[in-house]
Formats: structure tokens, sequence, C-alpha cells
């Protein structure tokens, strides 16, 4: 390995620029051609990070990015192989970083640089010898690597000028052994992603583990800390700049760390195509059992959100939601949704749903975004093309809670991070992440339960809370004192006509000023329900179409009589009384009674409250 390395490197070292230039750029394209997880995983980080940029300005960074990350590459196996007056020619370093180190010849505090990923950032290890004033004892931490070959190349190859590579895992003594000898120099990768070990914060205002290296040896020595960092001023060329910070304080230094960096990303487009986008800087939280709530024993999070003045964590990450398209179904899911958005307060939560209810599910404001879909008697590809342009939009995770092969195709197409979903066993699923049960179990137990099975499998806490749901721009809720009287008949298969009719008859001839809302699949039956009666007072509403109009006119009602079970459903989210033809069970609280499918068992229990 080593060999082979060093063959290539030299190569490489004596290849002119404008063709190192065109191989970076040909290897950066492979990767976007041939790894496409990769690229998106780009993509994604860029797209968070900067929603308000075009397409085309969000790929120049995702390109320039990998191309850059493949000349640093490159300028690692080829630098051992440059003379060191072409290492003086291509490193400069500049005034503010010379000012340094005349005041740290001076002075007697070590000092700990926090190094950003950026290109030509390995430029740190050949600064003896770019320098032209007196370098201090430097150890520079890296991650070690498992081949005992690669090891010993890398070793040789860094460490030639006389820094010496401190390992991540045991070279935690020789960096304190740096720094208390107040005239030492330490340097840390700092903005990678640290893992379950690292400390919870915020990057671009999205939750990231973030080191707590630097902080933590900062405040034990009581050292001077620095971002020091390569700026890119051509090919294999740069300049090493370096920038105080008055602080030595370990909570504070790591916040201030990331900060920095979001801020020079945001306003230095150089620096932005000189950072590493590909690696998963926010891959965190995300252990199956415990994804759907917030993990924080090693955060600093309350700090971070004080420092940057937020009252309550930016809501970044992207949770979309696939509903099946009845609208018993998507009124059942919003409970969870609402506490789910507790559990995980760094949520987005954006419900997919079917465009039939879509406006109604957006009026009762649980979640964030509504977004209409194709309904499920669109033609495939139509959904499936749907699905393609959300992917646009790069979702962290994807609960897909329909079913069927559509489902899966769909999943595919939206390419979200993680996707969760629910599998039995004549129903086979494709996401990883899935909550398994039997046909019988799925099928005897309610919607209600399963659901709650679901999202507990992945760590939801809190209790879910089902009391009725108010429509924006509702403060007063139901109206008190109502005489009307809903009739959710539906296709009218429930019961049979002359049954409805007696209703009516029954409950006009004992309420006083009694009013009817109803609720039909067809104008016709639903007229043929009133016909012929004198001073009867009734609103009739096509099921079909009107689904937020029916809602608003539900908010009226005194009751509702229901053989239809999606607007039965509708009534008991709103918190309306249901009289209910079906054994079916409903979701939300509420009062909900059972009765047999005749006019004298409705209107018993209809007038035991009149009485």
């Amino acid at each position: 390995m080593g060999i082979f390395l060093s063959f290539l490197g030299l190569v490489l070292s004596k290849l002119p620029d404008w063709l190192l230039r065109g191989l970076c750029r040909a290897v950066g394209d492979f990767i976007f051609l041939f790894m496409p997880g990769r690229a998106r995983v780009a993509r994604s980080n860029i797209f968070h990070c900067f929603p308000e940029m075009t397409n085309e300005e969000r790929e120049k960074i995702a390109r320039e990015s990998a191309y850059r990350m493949v000349e640093m590459a490159l300028f690692v196996l080829a630098s051992p192989f440059l003379s060191e007056e072409e290492l003086r020619d291509r490193v400069k370093i500049s005034d503010s970083v010379k000012d340094e180190l005349e005041n740290f010849t001076e002075g007697e505090k070590s000092i700990l640089l926090m190094v950003p990923h950026f290109c030509m950032m390995e430029t740190i290890t050949m600064f003896p010898v770019v320098s032209d004033r007196p370098i201090p004892p430097t150890g520079v931490f890296y991650r070690p690597f498992d081949y005992p070959a690669l090891e010993r190349w890398v070793k040789k190859s860094r460490e030639r000028f006389g820094i010496e590579l401190l390992s991540r895992k045991q070279g935690l003594h020789m960096a304190l052994k740096y720094l208390q000898s107040r005239k030492g120099c330490v340097a840390v990768l700092y903005d990678q992603n640290a893992g379950g070990a690292g400390l919870r914060s915020l990057f671009f205002e999205r939750l990231c583990s973030t080191s707590g290296l630097p902080g933590v040896l900062v405040e034990g020595t009581k050292c001077d800390v620095g971002i020091f960092y390569a700026r890119r001023t051509g090919f294999w060329r740069s300049e090493v700049l370096c920038e105080k910070f008055d602080s030595s304080d370990a909570v504070d230094i790591t916040i201030r760390g990331n900060i920095w960096l979001e801020r020079k990303l945001r306003e230095d487009e150089g620096a932005r195509f000189d950072w590493l986008w590909l690696h998963r800087r926010w891959k965190i939280n995300n252990e199956e059992k415990s994804c759907f709530r917030l993990q924080d024993k090693r955060g600093i999070l309350p700090e971070t959100l004080k420092y940057m003045g937020l009252s309550e964590l930016p809501r970044k990450l992207k949770v979309f939601v696939s509903a099946p398209d009845s609208m018993s179904s998507v009124l059942s899911l919003l409970p969870f949704l609402r506490t789910l958005r507790e559990s995980r307060p760094d949520a987005r939560v954006c419900l997919i749903c079917d465009a039939r209810v879509s406006f109604l599910a957006r009026a009762f404001q649980i979640v964030d975004e509504v977004v209409s879909s194709p309904s499920e008697c669109a033609a495939r590809g139509e959904r499936v093309g749907f699905f393609r342009y959300m992917g646009e939009f790069y979702p962290d995770y994807f609960l897909n809670l329909r079913f069927g092969n559509i489902a899966d195709a769909e999943e595919r197409a939206l390419k979200a991070e993680y996707s969760f979903s629910i599998e039995t066993e004549s129903s086979r699923r494709l996401a990883k992440r899935k909550l398994k049960i039997s046909d019988s179990e799925f099928f005897g137990e309610t919607e209600k339960r399963i659901r709650e099975r679901f999202f507990r499998n992945f760590g939801m806490v809190g209790e879910v809370d089902f009391s009725p749901l108010k429509m924006a721009g509702d403060s007063a809720g139901l109206v008190s004192g109502s005489r009307k009287y809903a009739l959710l008949v539906g296709d009218g298969r429930g019961m049979a006509l002359d049954e409805w009719r007696k209703v009516v008859h029954s409950i006009n001839a004992a309420v006083d000023g009694a009013e009817f809302l109803i609720v039909s699949d067809t104008d016709e039956y639903a007229y043929s329900i009133v016909k012929d009666f004198e001073h009867v007072e009734a609103e009739i509403l096509r099921s079909g179409s009107e689904v937020f109009k029916t809602a608003r006119k539900l908010t009226e009602c005194f009751v509702a009589i229901a053989s239809d079970f999606e607007f039965a459903s509708l009534a008991n989210a709103l918190g309306i009384k249901v009289v209910a033809l079906f054994e079916k069970g409903l979701s939300f609280d509420g009062e909900v009674v059972r009765v047999e499918a005749t006019s004298e068992g409705i209107l018993n229990e209809i007038l035991k409250q009149e009485r």
C-alpha cells in the first residue's frame, strides 16, 4: 500500500496543474454520476442550509465542493514529492498569522487551533517549512487508519516537517503535554460529526453533534484559542489565516466555533466551495428506537439557544408523512402528529394527503405544512412523479402510512434519509425501519391503537392528546344552545330512507326550532329525506366535494346522527356528540353512542337529552 501511494504521489507531483484540475473535475463528476447516495447527501446539506438559493446555485456549490475534495486528496498524495521551494510558492502565510506568531514568541501561553475542514487544510502539517518565523512545538489530532501500511505512510508523509500527529484515540495525554508546556500548540479538526460522544448543539439551526474537545482543552489548560484555516487562492494554492477567540469557557468555545463557521459559509462564496459538504455533518439522534424523541444527554442546547437569541429550537428536521386518502385516517393521525412535534421539538412536520381533505387538515393547524397529493385513483406515474418532485425538498424522515406496491414506489421516489412504515404478513414493506405486526393484530386492532404502537416503536414520548380539534379562526368552538341536527347519511346504505324520514319528522315535532344539516353523497337522496315535509329547515351538502364547508357547518350542530363513518369521524374530531349506526370506533375523546339502525333507536337517544 505504501509503495503504491508513493508511486501515485510521485506521478501526480510531476503532472501540470491544468491536467490535475481536469482530473479533479472528472473524479468529482464520477462521484455525482456513480455515487448518487453520496451526491444526495451534499445536495441535501446545501438545500437545508441555503433554501433561498436557486437549484443552479446549490448545484454549483455541491460540484465545486466535490472537485476541491478531490483536489485536497491529490495534494495529500503529491505533497511529499514537492520541494520546499514549491511548497513555499504554493502556500502563503497571512499577515495576521505572522503577527500572531510574533505575539506567541513574546508571550507565555500555549495555543489551541480549531481547524475547519476546508480544501487545503492539510497545509497545516507543512507550516514549519512555509513560515519564515519560528514555529512552536505542534501536535495535530487525526483519525488513525485501520490498515497498518496506510497508517505508516500517513504518519511518515505528514510528520516529515516536525509536526506530530496525535491519535484521536490515544492522543489526549500528548495534547495536554503540548499545551501545559506554556509554549506549545495543538490543532483540532472541530467541525465534523462527533457522533454519540459529541455535544448536542446547533449548526445552521439544525441539531448536530460537535466535538467538545477544543473547549475542554482550553478550559483545562487556560491556553489561548483561535480558528486556523486555509483559504484557497488557486489550484494547490492557499493562504493560511487565523482568528483568535477571547474565551476560556468550554461551552462558549464550542458554540462560537459553530457560529464562526456558519457565518463564514453564509458570507464567503469561496468558503462555501472549500467546505466538505459531502459528509453527514447532521447525522445525529437517528437511532431506530429513539429517533421520534429528542435526546440531549450530552447537550449544550439551552446555552446555544441563549447565545443565538432563540426561545425554542428551530424546526429544521424535515418530517414528511404520507397518509391514506380517507378523511377518517387523516383525522385519526393528527393527534399523533401533534405529540410527535412535542416529542421532537426540532421537527417540521409536513402532512401529505388527498386534496379532498388537505384544506381541512390545514385548517386544524396541527402540523407545520399540508401538501395535496394526487388521489389513489390517479395514474401510478402521476403519484410517483409527485413524490419524486417532493424528494427535491430533501426530507430527513418519511413516515409512509400507506400500503401496497404503490406506497413502496412512492418511498423509492422520495429518497428520504430515513423511511418508516408498518409491515404485516400480507403486506411487506421496503423501508428498513418498520413496525412488524401480524395480520390478526392488524385487522383485530383499531386504527388508533396501531398508530400508537407505530409512533411508540420509534421512540415518541408524551401523552397523546385526543381532545377535540379546533379549526383556525374558530375561537368560540361549538355553538352553544344549538338545535341543529346533522344527518350524516353518506350513500344511504346504513338505514332505509323511510327511517331517516321518520327521524326528521319526529325531531321536528318534538323540538321547537329544530334545524337539519344533511350530508349525503347525492343531492337527490338528501332531498328525498325532507321531501313533502312542511316547516322543516334543512341544509343539504354533498359529502364528496364540500368537506371544509361541512366541517364549518358541523360546528353549528347539536348532535350528529351518522351512518357514514368518515363524517362521523369528522364530527367526533370536532367534539360533537355522535349517535352512530355502526360498531367501528372513533379516535377522539367525546360522546359516542351506538344505536340500532331504526328511527326508534335514534329518537330514544336524541330525546333523552331533550327531556
